[in-house]
């Protein structure tokens, strides 16, 4: 029996296109290659009108095939196909594991006088090029969560919203699977993978759990940037969407939980996360050409948290003190704990709304990966406001006969005081994003456009006292910061903080405040600055009786 497969390449538009690369081989051939294949060779020559069909005979051979469709500023069309064997002489060539969305599929038993003759046909649709490119994490909680799956169905969403279209194409470097996935979408829905890249041996590991990251094995953020670098350099402008899926913290999105050098400006080979550094001068030298591989209406996402406690106390008391004015002071306390249970730090910190605001503005601007990210890229990023966490669930009612998708997003019923000091304080560049997928989320990029809001004037009686216990070694374990900027640091969290209004302290008529930071557990440890008014700084020193009431030097 005769066998042939013809190959009709047409645009979304529906016309005709005569300058495609068709290629029909063994899968094997592709082992090793990267998506789409650019070094395999045509195996099907143009004859008229879009219809392709095989330079020289195929010998069909059960087993994996894959009909690989390439032109330049098109998405790549990528079929993985079944030869299998159907009586003695007939061989079917049949989609596996489903039919990519760009291909239309049929076949078809010809007799021509003594000979039969098995015809596949494709019809294939190129569309321009668009790309899609997911990082998702690891759960080191051990909690079970598959971040790849909030990956993909993000992908799904878009398809569902008509955001992206049939050809687009997701690249998904998943730190569980130690891999860089390709896949497109399916005929009828849903996703086919079509090409992968493994880092290392899964062997071991069991997505949703805790591993430990190997270098040269394990997945980190340079990876996905050096691949965008790459796209930058061959085809500019194919990325429409960046995402992050994963655990995050105010400093950028967690793939493993892993430590940082904060004093050096480059990345460690130690280092599995995503960091606010990565946007640096240094850094960036590593992969040039990222910005360049944004489409110019692209758009970056953290899906994660931004649940730093702390701020979301600040805001909420800043939001009950409206009435109060922008200048009257009040205190905020807060305690935060790991996930585990284990205590973390404890912030004791005494403000105003003007601080507050001004404290917000500087995250949106510049402390968090988010604003670094906006600010290299020159496009919309999006992240959670300080101080929110992110949900996983569907909250959407998906229409009749379509499946649900989960997603992460942000609650925001759940976080009424924040999400209303942000509206009342930033908008309107504060708009959260609020679609059936698309929940909670805000551009950084746009809410850097702001003017800076005005500067608290001077105070003696602000102040932020922080106590860290976490076990980890530590440069310093609590830092009382003063005086807009000023800081105590004592290698002890067994500490306490005493804050003494005074008047005359240092000079006639001057008021100010005593800030005395006890170490429970050696006395002889504890210091004690004042603050004056006028902005003089003194150390104090204790006397015979052990009471900090000696002025000493002024600090400059």
């Amino acid at each position: 029996m005769d066998h042939d497969w013809i190959v009709e390449v047409e645009d979304d538009k529906g016309a005709a296109i005569t300058g495609a690369t068709v290629a029909l081989v063994v899968s094997s051939t592709v082992a090793g290659m990267d998506f789409p294949f650019a070094s395999v060779a045509a195996t099907h020559a143009h004859k008229s009108g879009g219809v392709y069909e095989a330079s020289k005979p195929i010998a069909p051979v059960v087993g994996d095939w894959i009909l690989i469709v390439r032109l330049a500023k098109k998405s790549s069309v990528v079929q993985p196909l079944k030869m299998r064997a159907k009586g003695k002489v007939e061989i079917q060539t049949v989609p596996s594991p489903k039919t990519v969305a760009t291909i239309g599929f049929r076949a078809e038993l010809k007799t021509i006088g003594k000979s039969q003759l098995r015809r596949s046909r494709f019809k294939v649709t190129l569309f321009p090029s668009s790309e899609i490119v997911c990082i998702s994490g690891t759960e080191y909680f051990g909690k079970g969560t598959q971040f790849r799956i909030f990956a993909e169905n993000h992908t799904l969403a878009l398809l569902r919203e008509k955001k992206a279209d049939d050809g687009v194409i997701m690249t998904l470097f998943c730190a569980d699977e130690r891999s860089r996935n390709t896949l497109v979408p399916a005929a009828g829905g849903g996703l086919v993978k079509v090409a992968a890249k493994s880092f290392g041996p899964t062997a071991g590991i069991t997505p949703g759990t805790k591993h430990d990251p190997v270098i040269g094995l394990d997945i980190s953020p340079p990876d996905m940037y050096t691949y965008l670098s790459g796209v930058g350099d061959s085809e500019p402008g194919r990325v429409i969407e960046v995402g992050f899926f994963t655990h995050s913290y105010p400093g950028g999105p967690i793939l493993f939980n892993k430590d940082e050098d904060p004093s050096i400006p480059n990345r460690l080979d130690t280092d599995f996360d995503a960091r606010m550094k990565d946007f640096n001068p240094t850094n960036v030298a590593k992969w040039p050409k990222l910005k360049l591989a944004m489409a110019a209406s692209g758009t970056w996402h953290v899906w994660g948290c931004s649940a730093t406690t702390h701020n979301k106390n600040l805001v909420a008391a800043a939001l009950d003190h409206k009435k109060a004015g922008d200048d009257s002071h009040f205190t905020v306390d807060t305690t935060s704990k790991h996930h585990g249970g284990e205590l973390d730090e404890k912030v004791e910190e005494r403000t105003t709304r003007k601080r507050v605001k001004r404290d917000m503005n500087t995250r949106f601007r510049k402390l968090s990966y988010m604003a670094a990210a906006a600010k290299f890229l020159g496009i919309p990023v999006f992240g959670p406001p300080p101080g929110v966490g992110s949900s996983f669930a569907n909250p959407s009612k998906p229409k009749k006969g379509q499946p649900e998708i989960s997603i992460m997003y942000i609650d925001i019923a759940s976080n009424p005081s924040t999400y209303t000091y942000f509206k009342d304080e930033f908008g309107p560049e504060f708009e959260p994003t609020n679609t059936p997928f698309d929940k909670g989320y805000v551009d950084y990029q746009r809410l850097g456009t702001r003017g800076f809001p005005p500067a608290a004037p001077f105070s003696s009686e602000y102040y932020r006292f922080l106590q860290k216990f976490d076990p980890k070694p530590a440069k310093e374990k609590t830092k009382l910061t003063f005086a807009d900027g000023q800081s105590v640091r004592l290698d002890s969290s067994h500490t306490k903080l005493k804050v003494s209004a005074t008047n005359g302290f240092a000079t006639p008529g001057k008021t100010g405040h005593l800030y005395e930071i006890h170490v429970t557990t050696d006395e002889t440890l504890s210091r004690a600055v004042y603050v004056q008014d006028d902005g003089k700084i003194f150390k104090v020193n204790k006397d015979a009786a052990g009471k900090f009431t000696v002025l000493g030097a002024l600090i400059p």
